[in-house]
């Protein structure tokens, strides 16, 4: 198994902490390093780092969420 094949199946079992990120988290197939497919390869590290900010925009929306619903509690009861 090449490293990169071993890096993206890696990569596609990778959760945050048990949250589901809505839209999952597919990963596109490997492609070839002949040098050929560099636009398509551009396309596919885009496409990760848009799921990494979708994930980190969720958590930050979680936690926040969290911040707001704790100190409700500790001013209000």
């Amino acid at each position: 198994m090449d490293e990169q094949t071993r890096m993206m199946q890696t990569l596609a079992g990778v959760n945050l902490a048990g949250h589901s990120v809505q839209g999952g988290m597919a990963l596109p197939p490997p492609h070839g390093h002949d040098g050929t497919d560099g636009d398509g390869r551009k396309q596919d590290i885009g496409d990760i780092l848009h799921q990494i900010m979708t994930i980190t925009d969720q958590s930050l929306d979680e936690a926040q969420a969290k911040l707001v619903s704790f100190k409700t509690f500790l001013f209000y009861d």
